[in-house]
């Protein structure tokens, strides 16, 4: 993870064109970090050069096995919010069940798709705003020196996330999926490429963290599984980013002609490893992931030439974590904070980061990642609708399927016939207002009626129906506004009911809000 610039680097060239922005320079207040003055040039550098290949190799095989356990650490987890996705409604062929005749209704209820829609459109509106959302705070005494400095770092970081970063479309997006699944995350970085901040979504089931921690920010270990295609594979290489030390110089990187084939050289990848060389894309994508392609109408496994879309994605781990590392110079060996990204496939690591500022003595560790929590629960991860309307959600399916196909078979009722009628075994299916002739046989005279019989089939039940309008309020009561409990309020309530019936219905979401701050 490359340095951050210090305020006035990267301060200057946004706004010196902009008229409504005065930047300052000739206070004297304390930068992050300074590496000039520090003579720490290099300090954020890849250093896996830098570290003994046995050394790689063993850092490599433990921190995938921590990792592995992660991942499968939360299955359950991500089983469950992938069920969620499917009853979205998005996606009919996804439900499993209902009735098995042909014609029989495929709908799913939508009702989790609206209190999704519902929450994020309320978080939107407090969250993000026209002007931005960044406040200033002065802790201690508020000189005009002090007042002047926040003022300005307001101003830029405003400026940042309103005009430069896709902080609305990022953000909206996160908060689309955040009650479903309870947690989501925000990634903020420094992007060397284009010489600015970068923010992004990780949905969830792209990181992962130990199962036994109870605070997100505490935890020892961030991984996040990150999905590329091979020509920023390559320009990272190029850059100096990732490094081909591990894959050249490793014992365990084996190939069968000894040096690799040519486009694994081109790759990067001379061998692949002896224990993860039976892992491929497919086996490391959730079952979320699976359901959320589905849902955005992609397919990774067309063809695209002679290569599958497969072939050309390459997957890695980047590793937030404490780590003891012998050969860094700088440590002498002892724990410290450190960004390591492991190649997916062949278990080779391909670079090693500090992750602290060089001044700070406790080396703590820089938080690049920003969780969210819809409802906060035992351990780091919160709890969504995937669990609060687990089975209300395919109940409501349950019952709306029954209705629809109960008023299909109202409308078009079975008929049996006589056997020994003498009639065709033909179907004939009348049109409204049509004159149909039926073959009798042998029987010219016999009554039409007693040889064929409509089947009587039950019509829609209205105990259908209120199940279903319960269910919808059971879930509606959860994201209750003030909006729906004066709506439902008649002309005559008091002002003094009024202002209880406001302050009730903005509890739940008050929470909520104040967590999402």
């Amino acid at each position: 993870m490359a340095p951050m610039a210090s305020y006035e680097d990267m301060i200057s060239p946004q706004l010196e064109n902009r008229e409504n922005f005065i930047v300052d320079n000739s206070h004297d207040f304390e930068h992050p970090q300074d590496d000039a003055e520090m003579d720490l040039s290099g300090f954020f550098d890849n250093i896996v050069t830098d570290i003994d290949i046995e050394e790689l190799d063993i850092m490599s095989r433990d921190i995938m096995d921590q990792v592995n356990d992660d991942r499968h650490s939360r299955q359950a987890k991500d089983e469950r919010y992938a069920q969620a996705l499917k009853r979205l409604g998005f996606s009919s062929q996804d439900i499993i069940g209902g009735a098995e005749f042909d014609g029989a209704s495929e709908v799913v209820h939508n009702g989790l798709a609206v209190a999704c829609i519902e929450f994020s459109s309320r978080a939107s509106k407090e969250l993000i705003t026209a002007n931005g959302c960044v406040k200033s705070k002065i802790v201690g005494e508020a000189t005009q020196e002090k007042i002047d400095i926040a003022e300005r770092k307001r101003n830029f970081l405003n400026f940042l996330l309103t005009e430069k970063l896709p902080y609305r479309t990022q953000m909206e997006a996160m908060l689309s999926q955040l009650p479903l699944a309870g947690s989501q995350f925000m990634k903020v970085w420094w992007d060397n490429d284009y010489n600015e901040a970068k923010i992004a979504f990780i949905p969830i089931d792209f990181l992962y963290i130990p199962a036994y921690c109870d605070d997100f920010y505490t935890a020892n270990r961030i991984t996040q599984r990150i999905e590329m295609n091979v020509f920023q594979f390559q320009k990272n290489l190029r850059d100096g980013l990732y490094s081909k030390h591990h894959y050249t110089h490793s014992k365990l990187m084996n190939s069968e002609d000894g040096e690799g084939s040519a486009d694994n050289k081109t790759l990067g990848y001379y061998g692949k490893s002896e224990r993860y060389a039976g892992d491929d894309l497919e086996s490391m994508v959730s079952m979320a992931q699976s359901v959320a392609e589905r849902i955005d109408g992609l397919n990774t496994n067309t063809n695209s030439g002679n290569a599958t879309a497969q072939e050309n994605q390459r997957q890695v781990f980047e590793i937030h974590c404490d780590y003891e590392i012998p050969d860094d110079k700088l440590t002498g060996g002892e724990v410290a904070p450190y960004i390591i990204t492991i190649d997916l496939k062949y278990e080779s690591i391909l670079s090693i980061q500090r992750n602290w500022n060089p001044e700070d003595e406790l080396r703590r560790r820089k938080h690049n990642f920003v969780e969210y929590k819809f409802l906060p629960w035992r351990g780091a991860y919160g709890i969504g609708y995937a669990e609060l309307f687990d089975g209300a959600s395919a109940a409501q399916t349950g019952a709306l399927r029954a209705l629809m196909d109960a008023s299909l078979l109202a409308n078009f009722p079975t008929i049996l016939k006589s056997k020994g009628s003498g009639m065709a075994g033909q179907t004939n299916t009348p049109s409204p207002g049509q004159l149909t002739e039926v073959e009798t046989g042998n029987m010219p005279d016999s009554d039409l009626r007693k040889m064929i019989m409509p089947l009587a089939m039950a019509t829609p039940q209205p105990v259908l129906m209120n199940l279903m309008q319960y269910l919808d309020g059971q879930m509606t009561n959860m994201s209750t506004t003030v909006q729906d409990m004066l709506k439902n309020a008649g002309d005559d309530v008091s002002a003094t009911m009024t202002l209880a019936m406001v302050e009730e219905g903005s509890k739940k979401q008050a929470a909520i809000m104040g967590r999402l701050h």
